[in-house]
């Protein structure tokens, strides 16, 4: 809390405290201006209490146009994260700058697990491969670069 906010804060407490302690003491009984006076300190209270809002970040047309392309290429071609950043940033792919390609990575409604399984079921059906050359292909630097863990789910998943 800022200072200034913070100082406002205590010094709202003082009429708070000051009915109190007369209806608690003095036996008085508050006024209807002391009320309206309460009820106005409690609301002042409440407003600066309530977080500042947060502004809107402006996102550039390059990082919306590699948020589309990584979803395309998340969805419909089964590419994992790491896969999906390098298409995005290579010289031999879209070339969109480090930023809009890792904007693209933070904000991209990807289900990489569910990738992972598409594309493993990709390579039992089309390549005759076994579970462990699937892991492997899955997770290799040289391959589809999935996580283990994506690509340990795609493999306990792939016969159901």
């Amino acid at each position: 809390v800022e200072s200034g906010v913070a100082s406002i804060l205590l010094s709202g407490c003082e009429p708070i405290a000051a009915l109190i302690f007369g209806i608690v003491c003095y036996f008085e009984i508050p006024t209807f201006s002391m009320l309206c006076g309460l009820v106005i300190v409690i609301v002042a209270l409440v407003i600066l209490c309530k977080p500042p809002k947060k502004e809107e970040v402006k996102v550039s047309q390059e990082s919306k146009n590699a948020l589309k392309k990584a979803e395309l290429y998340g969805n419909t071609m089964h590419m994992s994260k790491a896969g999906v950043y390098y298409q995005l940033t290579s010289d031999y792919g879209e070339k969109f700058s480090k930023e809009a390609a890792q904007y693209a990575i933070n904000n991209a409604k990807i289900d990489y697990k569910k990738q992972a399984l598409e594309k493993a079921k990709l390579y039992q059906e089309q390549q005759a491969m076994s579970k462990n050359a699937i892991f492997q292909q899955l997770t290799s630097d040289a391959g589809e670069k999935f996580t283990e863990e994506e690509a340990q789910y795609a493999i306990n998943n792939l016969d159901k």
